[in-house]
């Protein structure tokens, strides 16, 4: 972990001044570090993603593992527990990460006297709220090829909001994991990217994924 002396340059506009200027401390964490657990105290602390990809998931009474969401560059974790004394689920790097850790408090604090940054949580939490319910509609799909299409839409629409180029983009997460978070067997969620692969919407190759044909992964989303 590191002071902040100043606010982080090149954040995305979801982390830019004001909020950026209220961070307390910048925590890097490598792949496969946690950065809370699910029961650790929530500290009236909530983090932005400054760097990385984040794996979100909870641990069932007998042991089961599911995975809740994946988070990128801009978001923030913790934002949603606002009344939670105990973290409900745990974050897990993907790659090397960054964070800028927030108190609440001081947030909602400052938040009463700056309209702008007002503005800006109020942003920040619309955009959560809208990315939960597009989640949850690619996870009601019936069709597996339908909720993989949608998943690799929505991969490729926070790298372009970002600043980067979303035709092309990595797969920081397992097959298994987008398997789970998508409801379906391992076997089932590679099958379906292949057969995408195969039908020219998109290139796979390891890891990584192109979006050659955007209107036919469209289509295969069903949007």
């Amino acid at each position: 972990m590191s002071a902040i002396p100043r606010p982080a340059a090149a954040l995305p506009p979801a982390l830019a001044a004001p909020l950026a200027a209220l961070a307390q401390q910048r925590t890097h964490k490598r792949r496969h570090e946690f950065l809370f657990h699910m029961g650790d105290q929530a500290n009236d602390r909530f983090y932005a993603i400054e760097s990385g990809s984040w794996k979100c998931g909870t641990v069932s009474l007998e042991g089961e593992q599911d995975v809740i969401g994946f988070l990128g560059r801009g978001a923030c974790l913790g934002l949603d527990e606002r009344h939670a004394q105990l973290r409900s689920y745990s974050a897990v790097a993907l790659a090397n990460s960054t964070v800028l850790e927030f108190s609440r408090t001081r947030v909602l604090q400052a938040v009463q006297q700056d309209s702008a940054l007002r503005a800006q949580i109020q942003t920040v939490l619309l955009e959560e709220i809208a990315r939960q319910q597009r989640i949850a509609q690619i996870q009601r799909s019936p069709h597996a090829r339908q909720r993989v299409a949608a998943f690799l839409l929505e991969l490729a629409n926070a790298e372009l909001s970002n600043g980067f180029d979303g035709r092309h983009f990595q797969l920081v997460m397992s097959r298994s994991d987008i398997a789970a978070f998508l409801g379906m067997a391992d076997t089932t969620a590679s099958r379906e990217l292949q057969r995408l692969a195969h039908s020219g919407a998109v290139s796979v190759r390891g890891r990584w994924v192109s979006v050659l044909d955007p209107g036919q992964l469209q289509q295969a989303a069903g949007q």
